[in-house]
């Protein structure tokens, strides 16, 4: 009796860890995306939220682009206060603080 347990035991754990993992459709998308991909999606969410025009567009896609070559995807406290300045020279008054309330 205590071998036909231990037996059914180890089937059904044997069987347990040969199933197949399923992937995480989220977690693999955030893995695989390339940095201009990320720039590109935070342009189309600023373009959306903040109702930026042509122009505005096309200089925070530069301003993306010039920080982006400056590391490997993090800046330094400097950089991120001269992105910043940089940013805020772009917007209006109103869409800085739409951006401001968007973030919290």
């Amino acid at each position: 009796m205590k071998k036909l347990i231990i037996i059914a035991l180890l089937c059904i754990g044997t069987a347990c860890f040969a199933q197949e993992k399923q992937v995480n459709k989220k977690t693999e998308r955030f893995q695989t995306i390339t940095p201009q991909q990320k720039n590109e999606n935070r342009l189309k969410r600023m373009v959306e939220e903040l109702n930026l025009d042509s122009n505005q567009e096309q200089q925070i896609k530069a301003l993306l682009k010039n920080y982006q070559t400056l590391g490997n995807g993090e800046l330094s406290p400097t950089d991120r206060k001269d992105f910043n300045k940089k940013l805020k020279s772009i917007l209006t008054p109103e869409q800085i603080a739409l951006m401001k309330s968007k973030r919290r």
